[in-house]
């Protein structure tokens, strides 16, 4: 009996270890155009950032962990997402805003290359007397 529960705890230790061993650690990336993103191509190394991603394609989920330093500091799911497989899918979506504007923001991989586009947009707006103008911002980045 008590043989059976350490392997028990042997077989369910080692999956859990080999999802955390398996996880492969990116260098973080800022890249000028989505395409660059894409291509992650011609970008900047953001240093002492990294990423890793647990990708279950079951449940077509992608927690994405991001370390400064080596140092865990983001754990965060990314939403709705689409999963070829562990080395190829996409996550993401755009919010419509009640004020008009939206914000997109995707995450995708290909061939184990990460890239994000974010996308934000409001619409002119008044505050008082004066009107704001319409506001567009954008961001792309890379890691592999």
């Amino acid at each position: 009996m008590r043989f059976l529960a350490l392997i028990s705890i042997f077989l369910i230790g080692n999956n859990s270890l080999g999802a955390v061993f398996d996880e492969k650690i990116l260098s973080f990336n800022k890249c000028g155009s989505e395409a660059e993103a894409i291509s992650c191509k011609s970008c900047i190394n953001e240093s002492g950032i990294s990423l890793s991603f647990k990708v279950n394609a079951s449940a077509q989920t992608v927690i994405q962990h991001m370390y400064e330093n080596k140092k865990l500091v983001l754990a965060e799911s990314l939403g709705t997402c689409k999963i070829a497989d562990r080395q190829n899918w996409i996550c993401g979506e755009r919010i419509g805003l009640k004020v008009g504007g939206y914000i997109y923001n995707k995450h995708g991989m290909v061939n184990g290359v990460y890239f994000r586009i974010f996308e934000s947009y409001s619409p002119p707006f008044e505050v008082g007397k004066l009107i704001e103008p319409s506001k567009y911002e954008n961001s792309f980045y890379c890691a592999k």
